[in-house]
């Protein structure tokens, strides 16, 4: 799997107590916009000033973690993932010692998009469709579709001529970013199963591509599938549940996604 390496950024969550009584610190480590779980992210401790590598852990397969017994007090969480920007956030410990969720929804930075479009760029100025083709491949795999529809807009406006030859990038690159957003949101928000996938209709994407259409719905029903059985009953899903034209377009984009990029979802090292 081609990656583009960017420095590894720390996100802080505070969390300030006023007794000393300790509390489980619970919560989700997911991409904004995609929820996307970052998996196996390692997160260090502070309290009061001090670092408590005892309490350090790291995120489950489904992005999840738990500290258990975090003593009351200033305490500071980083979450550290390549490629995803810092946003701190701050929770208040209960003076009862009750559980305090601590959520952190990064977005990918600037910089790691900007490297890929160099890349893609140094690549048509080669003459290298293939190339361009494979690699952005590679890149949509990384991002839901209103991320991947944004790069495909900077990258045709930066190489014109080569991206016209990417069939795909011209698509992506030919949709309205409002309906696109608009739609993300409606299925990020909608209620996945591998049991069942909403109707288009219940979406409303049927005015976008189906390349589109397809890459946002498969990025969102393998972030929900844990097991090879869940990926079973999920395929069936979408072909009952989306009609087969956009079904057959739902389960390519699929294997397209696991084979560019397995890490990104839980079920890639299954």
């Amino acid at each position: 799997m081609m990656r583009f390496n960017v420095a590894s950024a720390g996100l802080l969550v505070h969390l300030v107590g006023f007794v000393a009584c300790a509390a489980d610190v619970t919560g989700s480590f997911v991409e904004t916009g995609s929820n996307i779980p970052l998996r196996q992210a390692p997160i260090t401790v502070e309290v009061d000033g001090k670092d408590r590598q005892d309490l350090g852990t790291t995120t489950d397969d489904a992005g999840k973690f738990i500290i258990k017994n975090c003593p009351a007090g200033q305490v500071v969480l980083r979450f550290f993932k390549t490629d995803y920007v810092n946003y701190p956030t701050v929770r208040v410990v209960p003076t009862d010692g009750s559980p305090v969720d601590a959520d952190a929804r990064p977005k990918i930075t600037d910089d790691y998009f900007k490297r890929i479009l160099d890349a893609l760029h140094m690549q048509t100025q080669a003459g290298n469709a293939g190339a361009v083709s494979e690699t952005w491949v590679k890149l949509k795999s990384t991002m839901n579709a209103e991320e991947a529809v944004q790069c495909a807009k900077l990258f045709a406006e930066k190489s014109p001529e080569l991206a016209a030859k990417a069939p795909e990038i011209a698509t992506f690159a030919s949709v309205d970013t409002q309906k696109v957003k608009e739609f993300q949101a409606k299925v990020t928000s909608a209620e996945i199963t591998p049991q069942k996938i909403p109707s288009l209709q219940s979406v409303a994407g049927q005015d976008l591509p189906k390349a589109v259409v397809g890459h946002a719905i498969a990025d969102q029903v393998l972030s929900r599938v844990h097991t090879a059985d869940d990926l079973k009953t999920a395929e069936l899903s979408i072909k009952r549940d989306l009609g087969e034209d956009y079904s057959a377009v739902t389960r390519a984009s699929m294997v397209q996604l696991q084979k560019a990029n397995p890490g990104r979802y839980s079920l890639g090292n299954k």
